[in-house]
């Protein structure tokens, strides 16, 4: 099977909104087949290929799909995202499609090798068989150069300062110099059995026990800690912490600098997805068919979205202020793009029932969800007024207290406000002698 470089996602994108739950689904888009394995987000691109031959390219900005490419037999691999072109394998060729017009570029047959993982690194693709890294040029697919290898790759390509890192099947992770030779760069007392994680001068990984830093420009271990579990899904960094799952379905959250834990949470179900940092949450796809969002300071549980009926099968994507995953629906064969947004709503309710006597003091209170730091209008309409008079002014206030000084059927109106959105609710309320 083709796996490819991770993509670690960062917070140091500040255009990215807060998004707050609950949320609800704006809008469901049909695509033909089973997406497989992750959405991949290019700017104000996604892509992604499904088991059925397509590759899709979905325009984030119009929510609608610029082109699909169709190979008319199955797909094995996620699409890989380089700087023109995009990659992804069938089960004997490997494909390259322009990435702005969704034309084929060229088809390479490989029969006879089985490719095992693909990186983009620079200008060029290199492609990893079982003993051998072949380095093709991106637009042309020619061949440059190869590397042959005494152990069998098991990881992805990682680049740093002109040379190749990689994990190898025995468990030790090489480091291919400028000249071709590769060289035993880390072995530890146990099998390395997580995905590479490189940011900045540091390697992260992982066994079956510990998860480890290593510095490579000191070319020594920094710290290691003890884990609950084999590290699953795709670790995710940010300029002071690591995000990482393990088997045993804890989150954790780790200080980059010195290892410590800072927090960790017990997840329902397996996380076989890439984890997505936002700027101010950690979403997690489960298997249990649960969008999770977790704050990045504490791992407090901010948010859960509950997909019905169909299976969660990706990993989530925000779009400034929408997220997007993909669900499987068994029975229709057929996958379906979830556009989530925020739900946006006010409630407004008294502390007595009506009908209540003139002269007594009522209190409406009002509820917001889905707005950041609201504030709050109060309106009173009568039976014999032709619109509504203003009762509170703006504030933050989120209670009035009102003593009506005649009999009627009024209607009690609140505008909650904040920043970028505006919603209203209203209650009728009878007042007697």
């Amino acid at each position: 099977m083709l796996l490819q470089c991770n993509i670690f996602l960062t917070d140091f994108d500040t255009n990215i909104p807060i998004i707050t739950f609950p949320l609800l689904i704006e809008k469901e888009i049909i695509v033909e087949g089973r997406i497989i394995g992750d959405l991949k987000k290019d700017i104000d691109k996604m892509y992604f290929t499904t088991e059925k031959g397509f590759l899709y390219c979905f325009d984030l900005k119009r929510k609608d799909f610029s082109w699909k490419f169709n190979i008319e037999e199955e797909i094995l691999t996620p699409p890989y995202i380089g700087k023109d072109y995009i990659y992804f394998k069938s089960k004997d060729k490997l494909f390259c499609v322009n990435k702005n017009t969704g034309k084929l570029v060229w088809e390479k047959d490989f029969q006879v090798s089985k490719i095992v993982y693909l990186s983009k690194i620079n200008e060029y693709l290199y492609i990893a068989f079982n003993k051998m890294i072949q380095v093709r040029e991106s637009k042309s697919g020619k061949i440059l150069r190869e590397y042959k290898l005494q152990q069998p790759i098991n990881s992805e390509l990682i680049s740093w300062e002109n040379n190749l890192i990689f994990l190898s099947k025995n468990g030790m992770i090489y480091l291919i110099n400028k000249k071709g030779n590769p060289l035993i760069l880390i072995k530890i007392s146990e099998n390395i059995t997580s995905k590479l994680l490189k940011n900045k001068a540091f390697l992260y990984f992982g066994s079956d026990n510990y998860f480890y830093c290593y510095n490579l420009k000191k070319r020594k271990l920094k710290w290691k800690i003890r884990t609950g579990g084999r590290i699953v899904g795709f670790p995710v960094v940010d300029k002071k912490r690591i995000y990482l799952v393990c088997l045993n379905n804890v989150l954790y959250c780790i200080n980059k600098k010195g290892g410590d834990i800072l927090w960790w949470k017990s997840i329902s179900s397996r996380v076989p997805y890439q984890l997505y940092l936002a700027r101010n949450f950690l979403l997690v796809s489960t298997l249990s068919n649960d969008l999770l969002a977790f704050r990045k300071e504490n791992g407090e549980r901010i948010g859960k979205f509950k997909v019905s009926k169909r299976i969660l099968n990706t990993n989530p994507l925000i779009n400034i202020s929408e997220i997007i995953i993909g669900v499987f629906e068994p029975s229709l064969e057929h996958e379906k793009l979830l556009i989530l947004k925020k739900k946006i709503a006010v409630k407004i309710t008294a502390n007595k029932s009506s009908p209540q006597k003139i002269g007594e003091e009522i209190v409406f209170k009002a509820n917001a969800v889905g707005l950041i730091k609201p504030q709050f209008e109060f309106y009173l309409k009568s039976e014999e007024m032709d619109s509504f008079i203003l009762a509170q002014e703006l504030s933050f206030n989120d209670e009035f207290s009102w003593f009506p000084e005649e009999e009627g059927i009024y209607i009690i109106k609140v505008i909650a406000k904040d920043k970028e959105n505006k919603v209203e609710n209203s209650i009728q309320f009878k007042i007697e002698k």
